[in-house]
């Protein structure tokens, strides 16, 4: 009789102080409370989840990339490979892959080669002596030009050789080699160039006179 009474007494104080308290509105309050508190919580984390999702949807609305593509990307020149919810897969020239976030990907400036007409102009430049003669270059690179593989190569009445600067080292030359692929021209220019070198130190080799400038590397920094 007495545990019973205990028991009885117990449970008549504790419904009472309950009632009195109000405690179970203000576990109502606290496990919303609690709720809303995990949702900016969750929010927060997800939040750079949720942007490159929505940066993926951004660039298959827009086309400005899409797998196949041959790019320019942060100086890196590149194959994309994949577009996922979250990343850019890109594959290097040399074969490496670059794992980019698509909301990165999408902010920072890039070059598309494939967007642009099938034809275009991969631009050679060279920092030649004062007194290089420009004439000579010309001819050897319409010979280059003409000695390069024609499925790689655009018109050859597109190609040219500028001027387009000059400073205290010398003469900036520019020689523009036209290309039939951009996934091609990047190969086709380092062949170009590699040319053109050999045959400018021909040049000043058979002439006496200087093709490119004697620079220490001191002066050059």
């Amino acid at each position: 009789a007495r545990r019973a009474f205990v028991v009885a007494a117990v449970l008549i104080g504790g419904g009472i102080f309950l009632s009195q308290s109000n405690i179970f509105q203000n576990l109502g309050f606290t496990i919303l409370g609690t709720a809303g508190a995990l949702t900016l919580i969750l929010g927060f984390a997800a939040r750079r989840v949720l942007g490159n999702i929505i940066a993926s949807l951004q660039i298959a609305l827009n086309q400005s990339a899409k797998i196949g593509d041959r790019i320019v990307y942060n100086d890196y020149l590149c194959h994309v490979e994949r577009i996922n919810f979250t990343y850019v897969q890109l594959r290097d020239w040399d074969g490496t892959r670059l794992i980019v976030p698509v909301e990165e990907f999408i902010s920072t400036p890039f070059e598309n080669w494939t967007m642009k007409e099938p034809k275009m102009l991969r631009i050679i430049k060279l920092k030649c002596a004062h007194n290089a003669d420009v004439d000579a270059l010309r001819e050897a690179f319409d010979d280059i030009v003409s000695k390069l593989d024609k499925d790689e190569l655009g018109d050859p009445e597109d190609a040219k050789v500028r001027v387009a600067g000059q400073d205290v080292f010398g003469k900036d030359v520019w020689f523009a080699l036209p290309c039939a692929d951009p996934n091609t021209s990047w190969d086709a220019a380092c062949k170009a160039r590699e040319m053109i070198i050999a045959a400018g130190n021909r040049i000043a080799e058979e002439r006496g006179i200087d093709i490119f400038p004697e620079v220490r590397p001191a002066e050059a920094a």
